[in-house]
């Protein structure tokens, strides 16, 4: 037997329509909002005191028709899970990456300007607009340096290639003789 309550609320014995907007409550009057899973301890909760949208351990957010993309988290660490074809586009105009107290950078971007990688803090690795500066040690296995028709390899181990053209008289020595 179906129940029609207004044009936009039907309940058939199981199943509750709604066509059209659901309030629950006003401004500082609403209620809790719990949706249950099927599996035990899985629900999504829209605390109204808290205002905001909870997910228990291992509950994902899913989006995309394919379910392409989630977030979630396991009880042991977060996820952003993007399964899909495409890319995941963060779009901003400055973007940082800060550790989780929100006190210290380790990444940022600024459109039209550097990029930085820091460690404890510090900057270590940045682009600008002539190149890149590394402050600090920079430690590598091998170097490859080319520049049109002249090219250099600087391997770990010591060794040292150069192609036909390199000239150099101050440190003639430093690479040896044959």
């Amino acid at each position: 037997e179906t129940i029609q309550g207004e044009a936009n609320l039907t309940f058939d014995g199981s199943t509750l329509t709604v066509t059209g907007a659901l309030t629950v409550g006003v401004d500082n009057t609403g209620h809790d909002v719990k949706f249950f899973g099927a599996t035990s301890g899985r629900y999504m909760l829209w605390d109204k005191d808290q205002d905001y949208l909870f997910f228990p351990d291992n509950t994902k957010a899913v989006f995309g028709t394919g379910g392409d993309l989630s977030i979630y988290h396991d009880g042991s660490n977060s996820y952003i899970s993007d399964q899909g074809t495409g890319n995941i586009a963060i779009l901003a105009n400055d973007f940082q990456v800060n550790n989780a107290a929100n006190n210290e950078n380790m990444i940022s971007a600024t459109q039209d300007g550097a990029v930085a990688l820091n460690h404890n803090g510090a900057t270590k690795l940045a682009t600008h607009a002539s190149g890149v500066e590394v402050t600090g040690s920079l430690e590598v296995t091998t170097i490859d340096y080319t520049d049109g028709d002249l090219a250099m390899t600087i391997a770990d181990g010591g060794g040292v290639t150069a192609a036909a053209g390199i000239t150099s008289t101050a440190v003639a020595n430093s690479f040896g003789t044959t």
